[in-house]
């Protein structure tokens, strides 16, 4: 919600004109968020020289947010997305697993925070990640199984080692 402002470019298509957009703008956003459905209005305006928009049309709106400052994209296919979480402070983290290349055919499981979802598969990374660093894109679920395996392997080792000594 705070992404959308007046003046913002949208693209508006008609899912029976398939490859036909239309380019507009949001000329005002009402001050208020739905209570029942945590949604805010929008008023778009879109040129219409040949009355092909008509009112109560269904249409599919897209409204272009842009990104601020440099930012850490990763394929979504790069994270183990495991929902949210709440930090020490009780706020609600969007967090996941990806598998960072620590060293040639060396990886190790970072926790990320996630942020927005954007266009053409890409994830947002808030924090846990550091500029230039490779993350695995496909395969990671398999070195997410090998790595629990050896952890359960390693525990069931160390409760065998207590129960001899006993």
């Amino acid at each position: 919600m705070p992404d959308v402002h007046v003046g913002q470019t949208a693209q508006l298509s008609l899912p029976y004109r398939p490859g036909e957009i239309f380019e507009g703008k949001v000329i005002y956003r009402y001050p208020y968020v739905d209570p029942k459905s945590r949604q805010i209005r929008v008023r778009l305006e879109f040129p219409n020289p040949e009355l092909k928009l008509k009112p109560a049309m269904y249409a599919d709106v897209e409204l272009q947010a842009p990104i601020e400052g440099k930012q850490i994209l990763v394929p979504q296919d790069a994270v183990i997305d495991i929902g949210r979480r709440r930090n020490i402070g009780g706020e609600q983290r969007h967090v996941g697993y990806t598998y960072v290349k620590v060293g040639e055919g060396t990886f190790e499981p970072r926790e990320v925070e996630l942020g927005e979802e954007l266009e053409g598969g890409r994830l947002q990374i808030r924090s846990g990640l550091k500029p230039g660093e490779e993350v695995v894109v496909s395969g990671q679920f398999q070195l997410d199984s090998e790595r629990r395996v050896k952890e359960a392997n390693l525990a069931m080792l160390m409760q065998s080692r207590g129960k001899e000594e006993e």
